[in-house]
């Protein structure tokens, strides 16, 4: 398990500095009224009433949903290309993607399947990609697969799928393995792996993590990890295995969560992510053992 807690001052630095960045490069600025914009001056409020007021008061001038929304939203794209400008990615074109992803719809809420979260699931993918590049894995961006990762020359192939609820695991997983299947036909010396995003389910049963008891990061952690088992882990590896999942070998579960601890006046954003093989001898794969160090560390459905 990885996991990290981030505070609002290196949030909002990473937003502003990206922000800037992609500007920069593309040669534009964002619309003020852009989702970019958006999630930079909510972040930059909170930073500053936090420093000056303490944790209480953030709910004054927003609501609870929008304010966990920009920092879940907001801490990604800052981290996403702050992590691509500094591994100098090659990708002339992935500003301008990124630019115009950034003009979306604001709210996670407002979309569904069906609806354009095209920039929610950009900067899924590229979380993904540069988590492997930053392990010094060499990998790239695709269509199909999302991530492409070379270990040694093995590919491994990597379908990025964010689930919106429980209701939907079935028929994201299910398009995730069918994908992976035509890969590794065509493909046989493929590894599979299914990155899920269950940000959406984590936080629809506990909007925000209070630390102020004597509870820890890493006992909400588990308490949340049990959540995924218990509830929705059961749905997903049996929408992977209704077919053959030959050369289908492991599953990455992300999420993102807002932090409270008011009796140290601090509210930051923790990040969880986790490595599970589907079957316990695929932990000794070499190309497993490799590969799973990039983003976590690991273990198998029982």
């Amino acid at each position: 398990m990885n996991q990290q807690i981030r505070t609002f001052a290196e949030i909002e630095t990473d937003l502003r500095e990206g922000l800037a960045w992609i500007e920069a490069r593309v040669g534009k600025t964002f619309r003020p009224t852009s989702r970019a914009k958006s999630y930079l001056r909510d972040v930059q409020q909170i930073e500053r009433q936090l420093r000056i007021y303490g944790a209480r008061s953030l709910f004054l001038n927003k609501s609870l949903a929008t304010l966990l929304n920009s920092v879940r939203e907001g801490d990604l794209i800052g981290q996403v290309i702050i992590a691509i400008r500094d591994l100098g990615l090659a990708d002339a074109d992935l500003p301008k993607t990124i630019f115009d992803a950034l003009q979306g719809r604001e709210h996670a809420k407002d979309e569904t399947a069906t609806s354009n979260n095209s920039a929610r699931n950009l900067f899924f993918e590229l979380r993904v990609l540069t988590l492997c590049l930053a392990a010094g894995l060499r990998a790239q961006s695709c269509v199909h697969p999302d991530v492409k990762v070379w270990i040694d020359d093995n590919p491994v192939h990597i379908e990025c799928k964010r689930i919106f609820a429980a209701s939907n695991i079935k028929g994201l997983v299910s398009s995730a393995r069918n994908q992976l299947r035509k890969q590794i036909e065509s493909e046989p010396s493929v590894t599979g792996v299914i990155a899920l995003d269950l940000s959406r389910l984590v936080t629809s049963n506990r909007p925000y993590v209070d630390l102020t008891a004597s509870d820890t990061w890493e006992d909400a952690r588990r308490d949340m990890n049990d959540l995924i088992r218990e509830r929705h882990e059961g749905d997903i590896i049996k929408a992977l295995k209704g077919k053959s999942i030959q050369g289908i070998k492991a599953l990455i579960y992300f999420y993102d969560h807002a932090v409270f601890n008011y009796e140290r006046r601090s509210f930051g954003h923790g990040h969880s992510v986790e490595f599970v093989a589907l079957y316990p001898a695929d932990i000794s794969d070499p190309v497993l053992r490799t590969f799973h160090r990039a983003p976590c560390p690991r273990r198998s459905i029982p």
